[in-house]
């Protein structure tokens, strides 16, 4: 990071930024071409990774076929900063970026507890949801276990 005093060193201050983050850019690469998608998601903390439901098909899961490897990034406490100078505006923000492997999840098990990680996300954590199984199988669960991350703010400290 080239300004270490905007680095948000502190992993349970990454880890809440995580937590209250309401959207996930997931970023692939299908040979040198970029693709950045706006995702809904949970966060992890005991098992550190992501999940994410998607289709069942489509230009993400073709691209993750042939390049699995992703980077993720989340903004939290965005704050626009005008200034009377052109230029000069500024953002408040903090923000986490990440990398890992993108695996689709196939056991039962484990896609109900995605999905529970995700409904969790948004709506609070302590509560249990059920799914109708056909919902379950309509969909497809991602899971992006962590290999490392970093945080950032500008504006707060």
């Amino acid at each position: 990071m080239r300004r270490r005093k905007q680095e948000i060193a502190d992993r349970l201050e990454v880890q809440d930024v995580l937590a209250r983050a309401t959207v996930c850019h997931l970023a692939l690469a299908d040979g040198d071409r970029p693709y950045v998608l706006p995702l809904l998601y949970g966060y992890d903390p005991q098992a550190n990774c992501l999940y994410f439901h998607v289709a069942r098909e489509g230009y993400k899961l073709d691209i993750l076929e042939r390049n699995p490897r992703v980077c993720f990034g989340v903004e939290a406490d965005l704050e626009l900063a005008p200034n009377a100078v052109a230029c000069a505006w500024s953002i408040k923000y903090r923000s986490v970026i990440g990398f890992g492997t993108a695996v689709v999840v196939t056991e039962a098990a484990e896609r109900e507890a995605g999905l529970q990680t995700i409904m969790q996300h948004y709506a609070g954590a302590g509560r249990s949801y059920a799914f109708e199984q056909n919902e379950v199988q309509r969909v497809l669960v991602l899971k992006v276990p962590i290999e490392s991350m970093s945080g950032k703010q500008a504006g707060y400290r």
